[in-house]
């Protein structure tokens, strides 16, 4: 089964992808080199946009 959170961190990522008009391998590059996921899991990072975390 999978958790809400994964489904909002995956959410998050897509909704990125989407607005760059990225593909999985560009949109994977950064979610990697900035360990997305683990930003994600932040108590105070949590519901900030995922485009502010990576880009600031």
């Amino acid at each position: 089964m999978v958790s809400e959170t994964m489904n909002f961190k995956v959410h998050r990522i897509e909704e990125y992808r989407l607005k760059h008009n990225l593909t999985a391998p560009e949109t994977l590059e950064p979610v990697e080199r900035y360990d997305v996921f683990g930003l994600l899991d932040e108590p105070a990072l949590r519901w900030q946009s995922l485009e502010i975390r990576l880009w600031t």
